[in-house]
């Protein structure tokens, strides 16, 4: 598929890093606000389709290859996995306080990034898994429509 117009093109560039902050957001604050994992993974997947769409398949294979996506899924679903199933008993309430949690919230705070403890994690590994999954789905789209024009 060949790129469409300059315009657009601008337009995916100027967009393209806040649809990806946006997504992360949503990933990140998942265990306080409505989203999650899934939806942040489906905003940053949306990005990717859009680069596919303003710059054309072989532009965008330039960034976006298959086996780094398929690397990344695997990776993020054997971390879930791990971390659910294997170390969740024991880390439930540890991570309150730690360096990468930051202090011990005081009180009920709700709204406290740190108020999640093992579920931050877990939402930002389910977003990789569908952000590229998303990011699949539109490589292989494109590559079997064969239009690398």
């Amino acid at each position: 598929m060949k790129g469409l117009s300059r315009i657009v093109e601008s337009i995916a560039s100027l967009v393209f890093i806040p649809i990806l902050v946006f997504g992360l957001y949503i990933m990140v604050h998942g265990h306080l606000t409505p989203g999650g994992g899934f939806q942040g993974g489906a905003i940053v997947g949306s990005a990717i389709a859009m680069i596919f769409v303003a710059y054309g398949t072989i532009e965008a294979n330039k960034h976006f290859k298959l086996t780094s996506l398929l690397s990344i899924m695997a990776g993020a679903a054997v971390v879930y996995l791990l971390l659910k199933e294997v170390f969740s008993p024991y880390i439930k309430d540890v991570m309150i306080g730690t360096p990468f949690m930051g202090r011990i919230p005081e009180g009920i705070n709700i709204g406290h990034i740190a108020s999640g403890t093992i579920f931050l994690p877990l939402n930002v590994l389910v977003g990789l898994i569908v952000l590229s999954g998303f990011g699949i789905v539109v490589v292989l789209f494109n590559q079997l429509g064969g239009n690398d024009q």
